[in-house]
Parts: structure tokens; sequence; C-alpha cells
């Protein structure tokens, strides 16, 4: 029997961000002179605050464009493409190992590895996750590591611990299944990311039932901002600004499927959905498609479900388009993604970009757990060559966390499709040691030159319990 991770964020939501859209025209191309927000990351002095700031008012109007000297690229996805493996060593010249210990490894702690966890608020409610990790990030200058059970970490580069960021006050034992009880006083962390070398940390505030942010500078070791947010899950545009991202299916037209708000609360801008608004169904609908949200160089980057644009948050008023993402005429319609039968319709997969590449994966039908089991999705990957604007289509079929990827850099290890994460013009994939057991008992890795199977075995017989393994290419 298959086990199926549950993301740990989504676990926590505590309301569903629904949304679906198929297809935006881009708007007339405007001169790029917007005035830019300057970044303040150094505050004097730390700030607190304990209620969240009503929303006064709308600073800025929204604007959409494209920047001329670099316009969007179309995926076109959905045709026969040219098959050719992905070669990193076109890309990726040298590798670089680091094995970091936890920080408390002498209490018995240790980073998570497929670990079971259960919270239980005693002011009523529970959540369960499968399958946890812990996560890790490159920033500027240093390495995040950590979880929300364990704490989240900072290493240097050369992965030497540096300091605890945020932690628990009282951790639970170390172990395969975790459970812990927050009182309504306390917080239950969720998430890290990161910006250049600024951490955003959410938590959420049990006995408020809401979200909490701190800010914190990795630089002076200190937090700057910290504050409630209520329901949103933020995702930041610099170490000042994040959006609220709250897009309704059903919403009448014009409603706002996206907020941008300064960090102290303050709403600066609101982006209008312009999708089809569809009819409404039987229940709540499908979420077949989540979007898409990330950082590249530290630009952050999205796209809205069931929108095949993909844009660069270049400010907190302005979206430019940096991709459209063509499914051709299978793309299903929004009320047909959310209620009606998925069969033979392609639906987006996950969307990683890189420095040199953006590997891409959609699904023919609906990915879900039972659909797996009835052989019922099909997966298809593809890769684009920033560097020559040419999409090939990447050899297997194979669930995104179960596809094998060589790595033909010298002294590389080989890692899953759905591991990769991406760091300026790096590379990087954490190993755990149930990842590097499931590296060597794949049925492709015998296929593998014999150096990598040797130096990916002897990775997983050096790695301990409770520690992780970062790749980085260079």
């Amino acid at each position: 029997m298959k086990h199926y991770k549950t993301p740990f964020l989504l676990a926590l939501a505590l309301a569903a961000c629904g949304g679906n859209a198929r297809k935006q025209t881009l708007p007339s191309v405007e001169e790029m002179q917007a005035e830019k927000f300057i970044v303040n990351t150094r505050h004097e002095a730390a700030v607190v605050m304990d209620t969240v700031i009503p929303n006064p008012g709308v600073k800025y109007k929204e604007r959409r464009t494209i920047n001329p000297s670099s316009p969007p690229v179309t995926l076109h996805v959905a045709r026969a493409l040219e098959e050719k493996p992905l070669s990193l060593s076109a890309h990726y010249s040298s590798v670089k190992l680091i094995k970091l210990a936890h920080p408390f490894a002498e209490q018995e702690r240790g980073f998570l590895d497929s670990t079971n966890f259960t919270v239980t608020f005693e002011d009523g409610g529970s959540i369960h996750a499968m399958g946890m990790e812990s996560s890790a990030y490159l920033t500027d200058n240093h390495i995040v590591v950590g979880d929300p059970v364990f704490g989240y970490h900072a290493y240097d580069r050369e992965g030497n611990f540096e300091y605890t960021i945020a932690s628990m006050e009282e951790p639970p034992p170390y172990g395969d299944d975790i459970s812990v009880r927050i009182k309504p006083s306390e917080r239950l962390l969720s998430s890290i990311s990161t910006i250049g070398d600024n951490c955003f940390i959410l938590s959420i505030q049990s006995g408020r039932r809401q979200y909490g942010i701190e800010l914190h500078d990795l630089a002076t070791r200190k937090t700057y901002l910290s504050r409630p947010i209520g329901r949103d899950q933020p995702k930041f545009i610099n170490a000042d600004s994040y959006i609220a991202y709250r897009y309704d299916a059903h919403a009448p037209y014009p409603s706002p499927f996206m907020y941008s708000f300064e960090a102290k609360g303050d709403t600066l801008c609101r982006f209008i959905n312009h999708n089809p608004v569809p009819p409404r169904g039987k229940g709540e609908g499908a979420r077949a498609d989540r979007g898409a949200f990330y950082h590249h160089d530290d630009l952050l980057t999205i796209r809205q479900s069931y929108n095949d644009t993909v844009y660069r948050v270049t400010s907190p008023r302005e979206l430019t388009a940096a991709y459209v993402l063509d499914l051709g005429d299978r793309a299903p319609d929004i009320y047909t993604a959310l209620y009606g039968d998925k069969t033979g319709k392609l639906l987006p997969g996950p969307w990683i970009e890189t420095g040199p590449f953006v590997l891409v994966a959609h699904t023919e039908n609906y990915d879900i757990p039972v659909n797996r089991e009835k052989h019922a999705v099909k997966f298809f990957y593809s890769h684009l060559d920033k560097a020559t604007g040419k999409l090939y289509r990447l050899p297997g079929d194979d669930f995104p966390e179960n596809l094998l990827l060589p790595n033909d850099v010298t002294d590389g290890l080989p890692f899953m499709f759905a591991n990769v994460q991406s760091r300026g013009k790096n590379l990087y994939v954490k190993y755990t040691r149930s990842r590097l057991e499931a590296l060597a008992n794949h049925a492709s890795f015998a296929s593998l030159p014999a150096e990598q199977q040797a130096k990916t075995r002897a990775a997983l017989a050096d790695l301990k319990t409770g520690e992780l393994l970062l790749m980085i290419l260079e």
C-alpha cells in the first residue's frame, strides 16, 4: 500500500483559499517607470504588535506589465516535444556536499524524516500530518534548517551551527511518531521562508485561531517585527511587504483575488480577478490546481490557480508577466476543474524554476490518491532551457516524488524531481536517510553509473538518523 505525504502547511490551513481560472489576456505594455519600494532590512528596534491593524484603504492601484526587453515565454507543454534528458553538467560544474547535524543531538533531538505529527489544541481541534520532513533553505550567507517541532536553526555555508532562530519552549520526545499539546496561551510554529538574509516565521496563535508572523534578520540575529495577521498565510515580497492570496472562484466580478500589505498591516494594493465566474455546483469543488508561489532571485513569483500566466511581483503594486503555461485545448474550463469529470483533461503539476532552466509537470486527470491507486492519472514532464528558449520533454512518467533524475556533474548524487530547490544560480537538494534509501532502492538506480551508485550508498551509510545532507550544484 502506498502512503501519501500531507504537506504541513496544508494541514495547518485555517481557511481554504480556493481558486480557479483558466486563461487571462495580458494587458497592454506600460512603461516600467513605477516607483520602487525601498527595502529596509535593518530596523533600529523590534516592533511587537498584539492586534491585527484594520485596513483603512488601498494605497496604490495595481499594474500588470510586460517587460519589452524580456517578454513572457510561452511553454506549450501539451504539444509533441523532442525528448531530451536534463544535462546538469551543461549548467553546473561543481558539487558541494554539506552534512548538517542537529544542534541538540545530545538532547536526543534530530531533524524530521518521514515523521507522523499530531497536534492537539487544548481549547479544541487537532491536526495530523504524515511524512513530515525538516526543511532546508539557502540564504545569501547562511543555511536555514528545521521544522515546527524542534525549531529552525541557522548554519553557515560550511554547515557549522550558528544559533537557533525559533523553537518550541518544551519540544516533545524525538521519534517516528510525535504528538504535542498546545495550550491556549502558546503558539505553534508553522513554517519559515527566506529572502536575502531575512526570515519570515509563520505560527498559529492557538487561543485566537489565527496566524502570527515574526520577521527576523540573520545578519543581526534579531527579530524586528512580530504581530498577528489573522487568517492569511503571507507570501513575502520583500522584507517590508507581503501578499495575501484570497481567491474565491465564485466571487462576483470585479473582486480582488490578492492583496499586498506593508509588514505592519497597511493595505498597499489589491489585484482584481479577471477570470470567468463559473456557476456554483454541489459542494466546495475540487482543488485540482493550487497555483504556484515561489521566489526566484528574491522575486516573488506567482501563478493564480487555473490561470495560464506566471507573474513576477516586481513591487507591492506591480505584476510583470514572465511565463505563459499553455495546456492546449484539453485544459478544463473553471466549472469542470471545480465540479466536473476531469478524465482526459490536462492540469498543471509542480513548477520548479532554477537559474538556467524551468522544470514543469502536468497531469492528465486529477492527481489525488484514489486516481493514483487506480492508475487513472498520467504524469508528463518537460524542461525549458532558458538560454535557448527551447522546451523539451523529460523522460519518465512516475509520480514527481518518485521520478529519479540522474546527475552527470562530477561527484553529484541523483535526486527526485520533486526534491529540487533553487537559490540564485545554485540548484540544491536536501537528503534525509529515507530519501537516500528510496534512491538506493529505486528501480532505475541500477542504470546509473557505478561511481554514482557507490557515492549514494556511501552517503547513506555515513548519514545518521536525525541528520541531513545538502547537495549544492554551483
